[in-house]
Order: structure tokens, then C-alpha cells, then sequence
């Protein structure tokens, strides 16, 4: 496969509450904003995180976040406006990949994406359905120009007490024309379908640890481990 994409929206979305000393943080809702550090390490490397949030207006917050994956092969950066109110998000996410294909040493790709999402909770809100959609383009070394992408996702959230959640997230991205190649290498048709799980710990209050397993568009599964400090 001659084009990566991996964009799932939800691990920047998380908790806003007044402050993460002043509150326990609820990691699990997708409309609300912190400022975190965040540690990750699995069977794609380590990585570091760093995500900067603050108020729009009394029903809008913002989030940045910047993140250094796969032992720095990958940056990502995203820009995100978030509002627990209207259980609504629109985010800007950017993915900078150094090495994206296994086979060709440096070859490097990039992604861009905004996104769009709406919470539907039930059950109280113990459970949260939240689709999200975005328009982009991939783009890499191996391609004549930028292809442009549709996404489609959903985050089946649950919560199973106020300290354990767990988040299911299918994902379909598909080009609306097919990927046109240089160096002789036939055109590629952009659809891929990822799923990826995460089941996360919350402690004194503004501390998490998460554990992730992602199968990947090239059928590969990845597993990794991350841990979250919010101030």
C-alpha cells in the first residue's frame, strides 16, 4: 500500500471542567477540554505529547495539540474548538509522517483533516455515540499530487464506573478519486477501514493510563500503553 492515513479524533478530546486541580476530570467525554502531558509506548515506539487548552466564549473552549509518535517518525499537530454545551466539535488535525511505507526507507507523507462531530449520549450519558465526519487531502513522496479524502467515524463510548471507560472507534476514509503514482507504480485506490479500542483508568482525579489496540489499514495491529497528567 503506497499511502498511510490514521486520524482518529478522539484522543484530543477530553475533559472540561474548571481546572484538573480544582475537579476530577472525566477523560472519557469528547467535548471537553484540558491541558495535559501525555506519555505513550507500544509496539509503534514511544512518543510525547502536549496538548494546550483555554476558554472561546462561555460555550466554547479550545484545544491545541502537539505529539512526536513512532520514536519521532511521526508529528502530529491539531487545532480543535470543542462545546460541552451543544455537545458539538469541529477540529483541524495534521499528520506529518517521515517513514510511512515499511519498504521505502524516508518516505514521507502528509495528511490533513477537519473534522466534524456531534454527542448523542444515552443511558444518562453513561454511553455516548458520537459521529464524526471530514473532508482532506494524503498526500506523499511516491504520489503526483495531493488525493482528496472523506472520513467517516464513530466513538462508542461507555462508561462503566466514574473511573474506567472504554471507547470503540471504526473508521472508513476513502479518496474521491484514486491516489495517481509516479515512478511507474500503478494508481492507488484510497479506502481503508480501522478500528481501534482503547480502555482507560482515571486516578487522583487528573491522571489517566489508557491501553490501545488499533488494527490498521494494511492490516497490522498495533498495541501501546499511554499515561495522561492534566493541569
Amino acid at each position: 500500500m503506497f499511502y498511510k492515513i490514521t486520524l482518529k479524533f478522539a484522543m484530543i478530546l477530553t475533559a472540561m471542567s474548571a481546572t484538573a486541580e480544582q475537579e476530577r476530570i472525566d477523560f472519557a467525554d469528547p467535548t471537553s477540554s484540558f491541558s495535559a502531558a501525555e506519555i505513550t509506548a507500544g509496539t509503534d515506539g514511544v512518543g510525547l505529547g502536549l496538548t494546550l487548552a483555554g476558554s472561546l466564549t462561555p460555550d466554547w473552549a479550545f484545544l491545541s495539540k502537539l505529539e512526536a509518535r513512532n520514536n519521532a517518525e511521526l508529528y502530529r499537530a491539531r487545532l480543535a474548538a470543542v462545546s460541552s454545551n451543544f455537545g458539538s466539535g469541529l477540529m483541524l488535525d495534521y499528520i506529518k509522517h517521515e517513514d510511512f511505507h515499511k519498504d521505502i526507507e524516508d518516505s514521507k507523507s502528509d495528511t490533513l483533516v477537519i473534522n466534524a462531530m456531534q454527542v448523542l449520549p444515552l443511558n444518562e450519558g453513561k454511553t455516548l455515540i458520537v459521529p464524526i465526519v471530514g473532508v482532506g487531502y494524503t498526500d506523499n513522496d511516491l504520489a503526483r499530487k495531493k488525493t482528496n479524502i472523506w472520513m467517516v467515524q464513530a466513538m462508542l463510548i461507555h462508561n462503566w464506573t466514574d473511573q474506567i471507560w472504554t471507547n470503540f472507534i471504526p473508521m472508513w476514509t476513502t479518496g474521491f478519486s484514486d491516489m495517481e503514482m509516479k515512478y511507474g507504480i500503478p494508481d492507488q485506490e484510497v479506502k481503508s477501514f480501522d478500528i481501534e479500542f482503547l480502555a482507560g483508568y482515571r486516578f487522583k482525579g487528573n491522571q489517566n493510563v489508557r491501553l490501545h489496540v488499533a488494527n490498521n489499514e494494511d492490516d497490522t495491529t498495533e498495541v501501546w500503553g499511554a499515561y495522561t497528567y492534566a493541569f
